[in-house]
């Protein structure tokens, strides 16, 4: 019993961490983003050779929305 408290609050803290990232991505990818009428209109480009995603489209972020979804 001494050893099996300690791994679960480990194992808890891992979860809401996960949880909390999860969090994260959706607020960004899918609040946060502008949404945008086409996809070429999505990109721009940046300094250097980067480019930036400037919006997504309402198909775009469903599909994140139900591929990046857990399954559980």
């Amino acid at each position: 019993m001494q050893i099996l408290v300690p791994i679960l609050f480990i194992w808890t803290l891992t979860i809401v961490a996960d949880l909390r990232r999860c969090g994260d991505l959706f607020v960004r990818l899918i609040l946060a983003t502008p949404t945008i009428t086409s996809m070429k209109d999505a990109v721009v480009e940046g300094d250097g050779e980067c480019e930036i995603i400037v919006g997504l489209t309402k198909e775009v972020k469903a599909m994140l929305l139900s591929t990046c979804a857990p399954s559980s």
